[in-house]
């Protein structure tokens, strides 16, 4: 099953510009970088910038600007020129063959330890979406699935919720309806996020 690295089962792209330090320069340099995210991350992003940005201020004057791209169109916005992408950019994991065969990922199998860590083991879903042939070209955004079901628990019970099937003959035999959001990527090609649209949902993780 596919994860989106979603910050869900949303990745980030592993473009990450680095600075040295050097000399005794009474002037700090100015380092700029740019991020690209859905509207729904910048806040996120945004206090992350700005702790990145503190625990590095004696390395640089960090310049970060956060702009708006939906993790759906990510890829085919960096393939139309990579050489012109944010440094750092949140993609749906399906996209992660793609955007490695346009050259726009690098290799952070450096930062494998704390890869592994976050997501709970190398051998957990969200690492081994952001990992190809032995090397690591993403940092999960979060560390695993956070999908969920809403259901109308006077029409289904815990063990009913485990199938699709069994939902979907529930609601045939009810007149009830069934819906999940095909309009995001990652999500369209698995059973993931649902919602039964009734009265008195019940929310199940």
């Amino acid at each position: 099953m596919k994860k989106i690295l979603k910050c869900t089962s949303a990745v980030c792209a592993a473009l990450i510009a680095m600075t040295s330090s050097g000399g005794c320069a009474k002037k700090l340099p100015d380092v700029k970088l740019s991020v690209w995210a859905s509207r729904e991350y910048h806040d996120v992003l945004e206090n992350v910038a700005q702790d990145y940005a503190q625990k590095y201020s004696d390395k640089a004057n960090f310049i970060i600007t956060i702009s708006e791209e939906k993790e759906e169109t990510c890829k085919d916005t960096v393939m139309a020129s990579p050489k012109n992408a944010a440094d750092l950019f949140v993609f749906a994991d399906d996209q992660l063959d793609d955007l490695i065969g346009c050259g726009a990922l690098r290799d952070v199998s450096s930062e494998a330890e704390y890869i592994d860590e976050y997501c709970g083991g190398a051998d957990s879903g969200a690492a081994l979406s952001s990992e190809r042939g032995g090397k690591y070209y993403a940092y999960p955004f979060v560390a695993g699935n956070d999908y969920f079901l809403y259901y109308n628990s006077n029409y289904f019970s815990e063990d009913d919720i485990g199938d699709l099937d069994t939902i979907l003959d529930i609601c045939e035999k009810n007149n009830k309806l069934f819906a999940m959001d095909f309009g995001r990527a990652g999500i369209s090609t698995r059973f993931s996020r649902a919602q039964v649209w009734t009265s008195d949902l019940t929310r199940t993780e």
